[in-house]
């Protein structure tokens, strides 16, 4: 999607800097150097604070606007209070602790101005190299953690998740798709807001030399309690997108330890005696991706414990069903029915639920391990069955009727499908054309004529208008006669064949008639 666009210049960028009371110092060190070192004309400050805002002096070449919340309400809201307040056609999130190199203005409206889609997004490469707050665990998250993302993608990449600390954008795209103002603790505001803007056909383009210094202390007690957080907003996030897999595994870790701050308190005294110096980075590098996992999955079970207090956790006999609870309450999250049907086929809720999902063949195939003694189940789940059939892969087919055929046969069943057995055979002869095709050219290209010639023909008797046959008994055949009418047959059949065939294929008989 196009906005109606004109060559943007540096007037049409405003920048939105989030913030609260304890960060005023952070705020006003990043107020002065945009306004003495950076060409930028347009600030907007949201305060999400009840106390009373900041003053700023001495500032003459910002716009400033400051709006106040009249009580803390979370980064997202305050995002999105900054949006709605914008009067210029580009935008841009810069975080408190962040100061951008001094061109980063210019450099902005270059790329706005190459990447002109509405729903194209400029990501920043934020560093804590060349700041007093790089350390061990810096080092650490930049080298080895998730923060390895800035350090590993190419410049110009589409990045995989969406991320709103250091990004510009179009101020037209972001007046529909706003951040969910449910995450109220640290993270995943960004990767949520993601998911519908990449639906939307919305890209984040990685531009590192956008640079951003990241002025935020960082001790390894501090990352503890950002990863908690963290685990905490994953949770939040599967309840509004409980279809991603990625979460399962999560769920079922918060379910089956019982951690504690005590558990992973040693580590965090253990660390800290290396987090001072930079290169301890590889040292901590066990202790910390051990660290960051047991603090996620902490955060992410005191989230979880708060939509589903009696649950009982590390409980072998309880496990299975909270975790079926939990998933399947979650009414648009089919993993979970799948979870279920592979690990526990026996499990209630998966009976009580397959229905709604039942064109599943796993879910299908696990309610037929356990269908005993009721014919109408039966039935039902054969005419299921058959009509996943209808659409699948020739591999499922084939466990289809083999599951099928036993299923029937054991509850006196009957499948009334004339097409049940017919299309899988067309579907194994398609394969095994494929597969002579190649027996074929192998063949050719050994020198053994006679087979080569007799499996094309064979083919042709199947299917005429394959076009890779004719070729190869244009290559058989010595007559020149015959190797003219072989290649017209092949010419006349590729026209109905796709492009990039017909390119490919062009080559080949250009050859054949050169010879």
């Amino acid at each position: 999607m196009m906005e109606n666009f004109k060559t943007y210049k540096s007037d049409d960028l405003t920048v939105i800097i989030p913030t609260i009371e304890k960060r005023v110092a952070l705020l006003k060190r990043l107020v002065s150097y945009l306004d003495s070192e950076t060409k930028l004309k347009n600030l907007i400050i949201v305060w999400d604070s009840d106390s009373t805002q900041p003053e700023f002096y001495n500032i003459t070449n910002i716009k400033i606007t400051v709006i106040t919340h009249i009580r803390n309400r979370g980064l997202s809201a305050a995002r999105n209070t900054g949006v709605t307040n914008l009067q210029t056609r580009l935008g841009m999130f810069i975080d408190d602790d962040i100061l951008p190199v001094v061109d980063f203005v210019e450099k902005t409206i270059k790329f706005h101005n190459t990447y002109t889609s509405l729903f194209d997004t400029a990501l920043g490469k934020v560093t804590w190299k060349g700041t007093q707050y790089c350390n061990a665990v810096t080092e650490w998250l930049e080298k080895y953690g998730h923060w390895n993302i800035f350090s590993t993608t190419d410049e110009g990449s589409e990045m995989p998740e969406f991320f709103g600390g250091f990004t510009s954008f179009k101020s037209q795209a972001f007046q529909s798709i706003r951040f969910s103002e449910k995450f109220t603790k640290y993270g995943c505001e960004d990767l949520e807001l993601g998911q519908r803007l990449f639906a939307a056909g919305g890209r984040q383009i990685y531009q590192p030399k956008i640079l951003g210094k990241h002025y935020k202390r960082l001790s390894v007690n501090e990352y503890v309690n950002d990863c908690i957080g963290n685990g905490y907003s994953k949770y939040i996030f599967f309840t509004l997108w409980p279809n991603d897999y990625l979460f399962l595994s999560i769920m079922r870790s918060s379910l089956s330890f019982d951690l504690s701050p005590e558990s992973y308190r040693e580590f965090i005294v253990n660390i800290a005696k290396y987090e001072d110096d930079v290169s301890n980075a590889k040292v901590i590098e066990p202790m910390m991706s051990h660290l960051s996992n047991v603090a996620f999955i902490l955060g992410f079970k005191k989230a979880l414990l708060k939509d589903y207090p009696d649950i009982e956790i590390n409980s072998e006999n309880s496990y299975e069903k909270s975790l079926a609870h939990i998933l399947v309450s979650n009414k648009k999250c089919k993993p979970a029915l799948i979870l279920l049907a592979v690990d526990y086929p026996e499990n209630k809720l998966l009976h009580l639920y397959w229905r709604e999902h039942k064109d599943s063949w796993l879910i299908v195939h696990a309610m037929i391990k356990t269908c005993k003694n009721n014919l109408n189940l039966a039935q039902e789940l054969c005419d299921a069955a058959l009509f996943i059939f209808s659409h699948a892969s020739l591999k499922v087919k084939t466990e289809i009727q083999s599951v099928l055929s036993d299923f029937v046969n054991v509850n006196g069943l009957t499948i009334n499908d004339e097409n049940f057995y017919s299309q899988l055979d067309s579907q194994i002869h398609m394969s095994q054309r494929r597969e002579a095709y190649f027996v074929a050219e192998l063949s050719l290209n050994s020198g053994d004529i006679e087979n080569a010639k007799s499996i094309a023909i064979d083919i042709l008797k199947s299917q005429i208008a394959h076009v890779g046959a004719w070729l190869i008994l244009a290559n058989c055949y010595s007559s020149t006669k015959l190797k003219e009418l072989f290649i017209s047959r092949a010419k006349f059949y590729l026209q109905y064949r796709p492009k990039a065939e017909q390119a490919s294929r062009e080559k080949e008989i250009k050859i054949l008639e050169g010879m």
